[in-house]
Formats: C-alpha cells, structure tokens, sequence
C-alpha cells in the first residue's frame, strides 16, 4: 500500500518541527529542575497561601450515589403463567351454593368419627359406673337394717355387763347407741305424721306451688345431705377422741337431731311424688319431668374437670338410688298395676337426663369416656383400702363419704312406710305372735346373708377386677403407700 505524496510530505515536516524544537525545564523542588514542553511553560502556578484556612485538611468527598443491583431478569422456565380474569357467572354461583364447594380436610375425618363414637360410648360407660354407684349404696343402706341393729345389742349387752365388770363398755357402744336413739326419735315423730292429710295438703295446691315445693324439697335435700354428714363426723370424732367431754357430746347429740328435719324432707318428696304418679292429669307429672330438663340446663353449659365429672356422677347416682327407693316404698303402699305406668315414665325421664347431660358434658369439655373406669377405680379403692383396727367404722361409712349419701334419714322414711304398710294389710299385729317373732328372725338372717354376700362380692370384685396395681394392700387411710384421691372426694355433698 503506498501513502500519498502530501501525506509524506505533511509527516516530514512534524517529524523535522519535533526534532528541533528547543526543551525548557521548570523546577519541580528547590533543588532540582525538570524539562516542560513549551507548552506547558505557558500556565504559571498560582501562589502559595500559608493562611490558618488554607492549611486545614478538606473535607472528605461524599460518597458517589450508589444505585441499587438492577434484578436479575428471571428464565423464561421459572417465570409465572399469568392467569386469566375470570368472570363470575350466575350459573357458577348458583352451583356452588347449591352442590357445596366447602370440604372436610382428611385429617379432621378421624377425629369427627371418634367424636361420635365416644358421644355413644359414654352412655354405656355412665351406666356401669352408675349401677356399680347403686350397689355401693345398697350396701352402705343395708347396713342400717343389718350390721347397726347387732352393734345395738351389742352395746346394750355391755352396758349392762359393765355395771358388774369394769373395762367393758367401750366408745364404739358410745357411738351405736347414740345412733340408735336418734333414729328412734326421727322414726317416732314421723309416725305421728298423717300421711293422708300431707297427701291432700300437697294436691290442692295449685300447679305452679307444687313445682315450687318439689324443687325447694330437693334443694333443702342437698343442703341437709351435707349438714348432716358434717355433724355425724363431729359425732363420732367426740365419741373417738374426746369421751370425757361429755357437755360437747351432748351438743353433738343435739344438733343430730337435724337428721329429723332431713327425714321429714325426705318424706314429703315421698308424698309429692306419690301425688304425681296417681294424679289423674298429666301436668303434674309433666312439670316433675320438666324439673329434670332444668337441672340439664344448668349443667351442661358448664366448664367441667373431670373432678367436677365425678362429683356430677356421683350426685346422679345418689339421686338415682333414692329415686328407685322411693318408687319401691310407693309400689308397697298401692298396687302395682295402677302405679307401673307412672313410675315407668319417672325412672326413665331420670335415666334419659343423666345419660344427655353426661354426653354432652364429655363432648364440651373434650373428656374421654374412658374416665368413668379411673371413677370405678376411685370407689374400688374406698371398698378395699380402708381397713384399720383402730376405728370402728367399716367401708360403707367412707363409700357414703364418698357418693355424699345419707343412709339415716332415708332409714327412718323407709320404717315409717314399712309400718303404714304393716297396718294397713293387718300384719303389725301379728308380729307380736310366736310365729310372726320367727318370720321376722328369718327375714332379718336373710336380709343378713344378703348383706354379708353383697359386701363379699363388691371386695371380691374391687380386688381382683385388675382395676388396682399389683402392690396395692389393704389398709389404712394413713398408712397407705399411693396417693389419696382427695381430688375425687365430695367432702359432704360440697363441691370443690
């Protein structure tokens, strides 16, 4: 490639201009000087400033603006598909709202089924602890017409024994007799009651007095329940520990006589019921029924513990016994027949409530039913762990403790229609014949045997029905090696 004849020409005379052209140089420090093009030589330094001002450092530069990381534009794989608008359509609504577009997640569909289940199970398993309860209470009743009689005579034996021997009379003969005479004034003063006229009293009542007078009656029942149960532990803690107090112990023996009220309670929910079942109209008993949905009402809506549960359970068996001993006591006085329906429908509307209540009382407070087998467990243990050769009260005391039953008052009321009874069929006289002393030795050593086996077997079976642990012994409340169920106890009827 050849270049052109100017440009030649042009380049030789910058090269010539360069080489010839004269070098100035300008000292960079006192002592040295350093060549400066000419063109440089031209511009002239300013002067120095040695002024305070002029010597202070500068300020540091701001930092330039830095600008955010622009993002990363995403892959075309990772990018979002945009979706459509949808357009809401009266058909797709009105398909929704008809078939549903809600669902029940698959973890939930378990938990909703044993929901159920458990509402169902907890029926069967109020029950067996409920029938147990009533055994329980049998015996515990039982042993006023058995066990209390034999202690009776007993101390009498001594009583009159000791006046020739010293040393024989002890406390226990203390407490029997005590007992014993407190229930002969409560039965005595209700024999002077007039059946017939509290009867008549009740039933011309008007409708809404009577469903005032059943449910004071009840309540007053509960009241006295725990007021009595109270003073008969003041009773005997005098007899055991304190015999020689004896103003204190007739101040015990005094207020005993509460038991009179309480039998009088329980005599007038004997008429009251009795009034209901052979009324002629159906109100009476609907309004009895109804007291039921009301005691329903109150408690369902309730936040229960399972203590809480097992002082309900208990209230229910107790109500539960006196009821059918109250319906027994009515199928004596009158026939069976002209009663049956009646007291068929009372029973029933009782057991219906327990059963609800209990359900849905499980079902709010998400308790398993399987905690009516840890309540068996409970009253296994009162039956076969207090055992003391110290006191004189045998399982039946601590068992009634436990359920929150009195068993003298009802004693009372059983032998004040047990001796109605007598007289109107003819048959009271008749005791007093050889032959009626021998049916009633015989009946009362069968009412005995009957005692003696019910209470072997509720041993028997609180022992070996594998509900307690291997090393459980029999014993004392002091003295025993696991822990009490003090959170299970009713404590006379209040709860905790």
């Amino acid at each position: 490639m050849t270049i052109p004849r100017k440009r030649r020409e042009s380049l030789k005379r910058g090269a010539f201009r360069k080489a010839h052209e004269p070098t100035l140089y300008i000292p960079t420090s006192p002592t040295q000087m350093g060549p400066v093009s000419p063109t440089l030589a031209k511009f002239k330094p300013p002067s120095l400033n040695l002024t305070a001002a002029a010597l202070a450092p500068l300020p540091s530069p701001s930092p330039p603006p830095t600008r955010p990381p622009t993002p990363r534009p995403p892959s075309p794989g990772h990018m979002k598909p945009v979706r459509p608008v949808q357009h809401a359509l009266l058909a797709d609504f009105i398909y929704r709202e008809v078939f549903g577009i809600m669902d029940i997640k698959e973890s939930e569909g378990p938990h909703n089924q044993q929901r159920v289940v458990d509402f169902f199970k907890s029926f069967v398993e109020m029950e067996k602890l409920v029938i147990y309860g009533l055994v329980l209470c049998a015996d515990s009743f039982l042993y006023i017409f058995t066990y209390l009689p034999l202690r009776i005579l007993l101390a009498l034996g001594s009583a009159v024994v000791s006046l020739f021997y010293k040393r024989i009379f002890r406390r226990s003969h203390v407490h029997d007799l005590l007992t014993a005479i407190i229930m002969v004034l409560s039965t005595a003063v209700l024999m002077q009651v007039d059946m017939s006229r509290v009867y008549h009293l009740i039933r011309n009542q008007a409708l809404i007095k009577l469903y005032v007078i059943f449910t004071m009656l009840e309540i007053f029942d509960k009241l006295f329940s725990s007021l009595g149960q109270d003073v008969l532990d003041s009773m005997y803690f005098t007899v055991r520990y304190q015999p020689r107090r004896i103003g204190r112990m007739m101040f015990d023996f005094a207020v005993c006589n509460d038991l009179l009220l309480h039998s009088m309670l329980l005599f007038g929910q004997v008429v009251t019921i009795n009034i209901a079942i052979h009324s002629s109209s159906s109100s009476l008993m609907t309004l009895l029924i109804s007291n039921n949905f009301a005691e329903l009402k109150s408690s369902v809506f309730k936040k229960f513990e399972e203590q809480n549960l097992f002082q309900v359970a208990c209230s229910d068996i107790v109500e539960r016994f006196k009821l059918i001993l109250i319906i027994l006591l009515i199928l004596l006085q009158f026939d069976g027949k002209d009663v049956a329906d009646g007291t068929l429908r009372v029973l029933a509307a009782e057991m219906l409530i327990d059963w609800i209540k209990h359900a849905f009382i499980s079902k709010f407070n998400q308790i398993p039913p399987t905690v009516y087998s840890k309540f068996m467990t409970v009253l296994c243990r009162d039956v076969s762990g207090y055992r003391s050769d110290t006191t004189f009260l045998d399982h039946t005391q601590f068992v009634s403790r436990r359920l929150g039953l009195m068993s003298l008052p009802l004693a009372c009321v059983v032998l004040r229609m047990l001796v109605k009874a007598l007289r109107d069929f003819d048959l009271l006289a008749q005791l007093y014949t050889p032959s009626g002393v021998v049916i009633a030795i015989i009946g009362f050593a069968v009412l005995s045997a009957f005692k003696i086996l019910l209470s072997l077997w509720l041993m028997v079976h609180s022992s070996t029905s594998g509900r307690l642990s291997p090393n459980w012994k029999a014993s004392s409340p002091t003295k025993r090696d696991e822990p009490r169920d003090d959170g299970y106890t009713m404590w006379k009827g209040r709860l905790q």
